[in-house]
């Protein structure tokens, strides 16, 4: 038995030593250019799963951590007036859960897609696309 911790704790050890270990870059959030207007964005979801949590409607979740992510953006209920709409589509079956994330321009142009992640850090990533866009456009 001894011999077998010692052997499973050298194999950890080695593989510690092989496998490099990086550090992810903070991603900054762009902030809008001084006498640019926010953007609108209009925020669209859909929960799927074999749970009754399931069946939550999402864009709550999302317009409650744009809030906190992204203070500067305008969420806007009504789609005619939206410069941007991300959509979200939420799945969860048992305790797995996915989300994948759509972020379009207003001329319908398909600027992002992307799956995995909590609902909060896929909110951050909008932002900072989506205010990036905005920024390009408005110079």
């Amino acid at each position: 038995m001894k011999t077998y911790l010692m052997m499973t704790f050298c194999l950890t050890l080695a593989l510690l030593s092989v496998i490099p270990v990086s550090a992810a870059k903070p991603q900054v959030m762009p902030t809008l250019a001084a006498g640019v207007k926010p953007p609108r964005v209009f925020l669209e979801s859909a929960s799927r799963g074999n749970q009754w949590s399931a069946l939550r409607n999402q864009s709550i979740e999302m317009s409650k951590d744009f809030g906190a992510e992204c203070p500067v953006i305008q969420i806007t209920t009504n789609p005619l007036m939206a410069d941007y709409t991300v959509k979200l589509n939420h799945l969860e079956v048992g305790f797995t859960r996915n989300n994948q994330m759509q972020i379009i321009a207003k001329n319908g142009d398909q600027l992002s897609v992307s799956e995995g992640g909590s609902i909060r850090s896929k909110v951050k990533q909008a932002c900072i696309l989506v205010l990036t866009n905005w920024n390009a456009l408005n110079q």
